[in-house]
């Protein structure tokens, strides 16, 4: 009688590998790997859609905002401020051009992203890991990535270098110059829609391409390098073309280095951060069970900040080993220098902003989260001692990311009020008066200054800001830049002002860094007070604002 095999333990099974343990799959090669993130993609649509016209995230009116004035024939730096690069304006630009300017066209967007987001998750993992380890990868990604479904540019910068890295390790694979053509592509791409993470990409590309060529002299060669430069030069070029020819190279450069010596200046966090979650009030307050249910339900927070670093440790130990000659130079080892060095140059470029929150690190997720079974990989990091735990550890991982996720977007799921706006329906669980009485007493067009930040409340209403700013906020914009639209303001003689009656409070608590000296006056809120009369006090879901007029007009009835 033969002796059965000996049992896989979990560990060597979800990092188990094809026959040749030396070769990396192509899992696009096979159906039922496309089969499976393609459902995965799925999943994820599903998932993300009570997101879709959720009014919730007030960030996402700076683009949005900064795209209908490109249509309108302004140029970003020149005739209104920005201090990022500017493709994700002219891209939901081109969007709205096409399919109309409303806020359905951007959150499609973002359900693109998220079945994307899935579907690569599962083919980077699969390459290197089982088939199960690499479906809870893409599910976990899947569920807590964009519980943030706002339309901003960080998503649209991390997509950019999701598909950087995606075609890198096309290129590892393969050597073939038009993936280094097109990895190069994506990194300029990348850097034209935010700066500082295409900084942190180009920088974790050159590290990846020197650890590779002393891993393996022989199989890079200068061809390789010369098509990824000329990839991520022609995005670059095809920008400082564009705006050269429209007088605007010098405030578009000034703009880029801006947030250098001012946005970093109010977005002081700590790593991982998280804004409007008080644990230690809430676990102070809950029963025993409560407590252990709040507890799992934050704990993906927690595992999402630590997982980047886990990742940057993994990559450190295996390329060094490798490096020194320790190990063997495996297609794993040289797959992990990859990774790993992308999302060091994408991790540091995140730490450089000040701004590590937990926000800040879920946006680069997509670039880490699939490296989370090489963790528990046997080939890589030996754990006999927790082998049989691991089960657990996947139903535990995946019921919390549930719960957390539902934590996160608990107003989405609950949100019945529904609100029509001039760019589309969109659904609160809380009271909003703001939208319908400035649409009801403002005509689409119009200029109506929101002060000081809060620029999607101008393009639901389709009303314009009457200066360059579509927002500014005290403490990261100049006393200069408060004046030039103190300015404009007053040389419009705009009709209609919002003013954020508690946005000061707001600022401790989202913005703990800003000078306290620069909260301590303002002289645009003296201004638009001077000049202008409160007429109606109206509930927002997000913050009370004062409908104000122009004192030489009356209030409306």
């Amino acid at each position: 009688m033969n002796p059965s095999p000996p049992a896989l333990t979990i560990t060597e099974y979800l990092g188990r590998q094809s026959p040749s343990a030396s070769l990396l799959r192509r899992p696009e090669a096979s159906p039922r790997d496309l089969a499976v993130a393609c459902g995965v993609a799925a999943f994820a649509v599903f998932w993300v859609q009570p997101f879709v016209s959720y009014f919730g995230v007030p960030d996402e009116g700076i683009i949005l905002q900064g795209a209908v004035r490109i249509l309108r024939g302004e140029v970003p730096y020149r005739d209104f401020f920005s201090f990022f690069t500017p493709g994700s304006y002219y891209f939901y630009a081109l969007l709205f051009r096409v399919f109309g300017t409303s806020i359905q066209v951007a959150r499609t967007v973002l359900v693109a992203y998220a079945a994307l987001y899935a579907f690569l998750t599962y083919l980077l993992a699969r390459r290197a890991c089982s088939r199960p380890a690499s479906l809870l990868s893409a599910c976990l990604l899947t569920l807590i990535c964009l519980a943030r479904f706002a339309v901003v540019h960080n998503w649209d910068s991390t997509t950019a270098a999701l598909l950087t890295l995606y075609c890198a390790v096309w290129l590892l694979q393969t050597e073939a110059a038009p993936w280094a053509f097109l990895c190069g592509l994506c990194a300029g791409a990348t850097t034209m829609i935010e700066q500082s993470k295409g900084a942190g990409l180009l920088l974790g590309l050159a590290i990846a391409g020197l650890a590779l060529y002393r891993l393996d002299r022989g199989r890079w060669k200068l061809r390789h390098a010369a098509w990824m430069v000329l990839g991520a030069a022609l995005p670059v070029v095809a920008v400082i073309g564009y705006f050269a020819s429209h007088h605007a190279l010098g405030p578009m450069f000034a703009a880029w280095l801006w947030p250098l010596q001012h946005y970093t200046v109010v977005n002081k966090l700590p790593y991982g951060y998280m804004q409007g979650i008080e644990v230690r009030e809430a676990v102070s307050s809950l029963s025993p069970l409560e407590r252990g249910l709040l507890i799992v339900s934050i704990a993906p927070m927690v595992i999402i900040a630590l997982l980047p670093l886990l990742v940057l440790g993994l990559w450190a130990a295996t390329t060094g080993r490798a490096l020194l000659g320790k190990v063997e130079t495996t297609p794993l080892a040289k797959f992990v220098a990859l990774s790993g060095s992308v999302l060091l140059g994408v991790f540091l470029a995140t730490l450089a902003t000040n701004r590590p929150d937990f926000y800040r690190i879920l946006y680069i997720a997509p670039l880490f989260v699939f490296a989370m079974p090489l963790l528990l990989d046997s080939r890589l990091v030996p754990l006999p001692s927790l082998s049989n735990l691991q089960p657990l550890v996947a139903v535990v991982l995946l019921v919390s990311f549930t719960l957390c996720d539902l934590v996160l977007g608990s107003n989405a799921w609950q949100a019945r009020n529904v609100i029509d706006t001039r760019r589309g329906a969109v659904k609160s669980n809380k009271t909003e008066e703001i939208v319908p009485y400035l649409q009801a007493h403002v005509a689409a067009g119009e200029k109506v200054m929101v002060y000081p930040y809060l620029p999607l409340y101008s393009f639901l209403s389709a009303t314009s800001s009457p200066t360059q700013f579509d927002f500014v906020q005290v403490g990261m914009h100049t006393p200069a830049q408060f004046e030039a639209a103190r300015r404009q303001l007053e040389q419009d003689r705009t009709a209609v002002v919002l003013f954020d009656l508690t946005f000061r409070d707001v600022v401790t608590q989202w913005w703990p860094s800003t000078p306290a000296e620069a909260l301590a006056s303002d002289p645009m809120g003296d201004f638009i007070f001077s000049h202008y009369r409160p007429c109606k006090t109206l509930v927002g879901a997000f913050r009370p604002f004062e409908y104000m007029v122009r004192k030489d007009l009356p209030c409306p009835r």
